[in-house]
């Protein structure tokens, strides 16, 4: 049992912290502790907890071998190019980068070469670090998913999932999605960005910007709040009271 002296000490530090890294810390959700956010929005599908397969029209749009390049690429960009989160780097071409200061980990999606990174950073506690691993093995189970969900789109599309292939060694984990001559499938490798965004397991542009608002708000969802405004319009008959058993 720790001390009075310790518990004054945590508390004190505690007391010292901003609201947004309080509610992080106490987000139940490993998976958005790693990636430093503040409220869960669920990880099935949607960005609400839907799942199925309805919740991917997305990314099947996105798995379409006759896409352009440039465009699969841009796609992937206006999920997640804020230029603060996420950064373009400057030395890979068609890279972006998550460089959360507070995360556990990086992020890397290069999309030249068709490759999602994921790794922890150095001087992580012994509980972050499994943590992280939770994470990691949740987007392993959704690459086993999609593998599994568009595997009659692959056929249909005549597409080689031989050199497709997911690895956690260490704190790093590493997802490569190539064709049988090494080069990226551009389009699968978009669509599984898009499967995984849409599933809140990566930080997306949108999930970043909408949980933040939401905790500024207490918690609230400002869409809620919003409805709640609109769906009530103050009369005389509104302010009058009502007796137990009104209908009308």
């Amino acid at each position: 049992m720790p001390g009075k002296e310790q518990m004054q000490k945590n508390q004190n530090q505690s007391s010292q912290k901003d609201p947004i890294t309080l509610l992080i810390e106490r987000n139940p959700c490993v998976m958005c502790r790693a990636m430093r956010v503040p409220i869960c929005k669920g990880h099935a599908g949607s960005g609400s907890g839907g799942g199925g397969k309805e919740d991917n029209k997305s990314a099947k749009h996105t798995l379409n071998q006759k896409m352009d390049a440039a465009k699969q690429m841009s796609h992937i960009s206006s999920l997640f190019l804020d230029g603060k989160n996420w950064v373009q780097l400057q030395w890979l071409d068609n890279a972006l980068s998550f460089e959360k200061p507070e995360a556990f980990l990086s992020i890397q999606i290069d999309s030249k070469n068709g490759i999602l990174t994921l790794q922890g950073k150095k001087g992580l506690t012994k509980a972050q670090e499994d943590e992280l691993r939770q994470y990691f093995d949740k987007i392993k189970d959704q690459f086993n998913e999609f593998m599994k969900e568009f595997k009659d789109e692959f056929k249909a599309q005549g597409i080689s999932v031989a050199n497709f292939s997911v690895d956690i060694k260490n704190n790093t984990l590493t997802i490569k999605m190539l064709n049988p001559d090494r080069t990226p499938n551009l389009a699968c490798f978009a669509a599984f960005i898009d499967y995984l965004a849409d599933k809140n397991l990566l930080p997306s542009k949108n999930l970043l910007e909408t949980t933040l608002k939401e905790a500024l708000m207490g918690g609230k969802s400002a869409s809620v709040e919003q409805e709640k405004k609109s769906a009530f319009h103050p009369t005389p008959f509104s302010k009058t009271p009502k007796p137990n058993g009104w209908v009308k």
